[in-house]
């Protein structure tokens, strides 16, 4: 009975998925996700993450984004967010974070563009470079900046993969604090901000391609406003946290911003882009960052 009870559920659930896309990728269709998961993403998630798109596929950096289909996802349990998938043609082109808010709302606290995009594994299972044997269920979750897998090999031991590059971390990301942000005043996207400017300083490049930073003095900034205004002259920046860069999947190349005017308020909120590939770039809100590490200019384009 219990054996008949998990076939229907699975078959319903296909079902639903099927009925909200016309396009869906296999693994997608056969995932083990019950469709009482489906049927209770908020209406206000869904609103969200219809709004957001509209907005940031005026831009030509998210113009794969129109006419989109989206796939939303709960991430993990204590997490109170969602993963928005934004296929063309059952084909990922980028993502959405959505948050539940200390208002008893929702906002969008991460996004971003490209091929491979965060839990893009779950598209491409052969993409994640583990060998460890894994069930076929996985576990996302999501701390605000690093997004990863939690699951479970067959001996019953928990195995925690970076969600944006596949590589297995340390047992402690289930237990430990991450590292604690400055401000915590702007929650992320709400659905009557704006977008304001988008700046593309630079194309993405890899950090450790070359390590001169790491001997030079870091930047003295402070504020949103102050990491703008280096990235205006510098085209290009590195954040590194050091020691705990794991909590980042760092260190990151900063190759410019974006910012969202925020309605009854004079502040804006500004998201860092990040990426060393075109076929993944995140936006991550710049208080997240600041306090956290340390920001230096990398080596010239001709020195690499």
């Amino acid at each position: 009975m219990k054996r008949i009870l998990q076939r229907m559920t699975l078959v319903v659930s296909s079902f639903i998925i099927s009925c909200s896309m016309t396009n869906v990728p296999p693994l997608y269709a056969s995932a083990q996700l019950t469709a009482q998961q489906y049927m209770n993403i908020p209406a206000a998630v869904e609103q969200l993450a219809q709004d957001t798109l509209s907005k940031l596929s005026l831009e030509l950096e998210f113009s794969s984004f129109a006419n989109a289909e989206l796939l939303i996802m709960p991430l993990g349990p204590g997490t109170h967010g969602y993963i928005v998938h934004i296929l063309q043609s059952a084909e990922p082109v980028g993502y959405l974070i959505i948050t539940a808010t200390g208002s008893s709302g929702y906002a969008v606290t991460e996004y971003g563009t490209g091929s491979t995009p965060l839990f893009s594994s779950l598209l491409y299972p052969k993409d994640m470079t583990s060998s460890t044997d894994m069930h076929d269920s996985r576990f996302m979750k999501y701390n605000g900046t690093l997004a990863y897998w939690q699951v479970t090999d067959h001996d019953g031991h928990s195995i925690h993969i970076d969600a944006s590059n596949g590589d297995q971390l340390p047992d402690f990301v289930s237990y430990a604090s991450s590292p604690i942000t400055i401000s915590k005043s702007l929650e992320g996207i709400q659905p009557e901000d704006q977008p304001g400017k988008l700046e593309l300083a630079s194309i993405p490049f890899n950090p450790s391609s070359n390590l001169l930073w790491l001997v030079s003095d870091p930047l003295m900034i402070h504020n949103a406003a102050g990491l703008m205004k280096q990235l205006d002259r510098h085209e290009r920046l590195v954040f590194s946290a050091h020691k705990q860069n794991m909590w980042y999947s760092g260190p990151l190349a900063i190759t410019g911003y974006h910012s969202w005017n925020i309605k009854q308020s004079d502040e804006a909120l500004t998201f860092a882009r990040t990426g060393t590939s075109s076929a993944q770039i995140r936006y991550i809100p710049i208080d997240k960052l600041l306090g956290c590490g340390s920001f230096y200019v990398p080596a010239q384009h001709n020195e690499e």
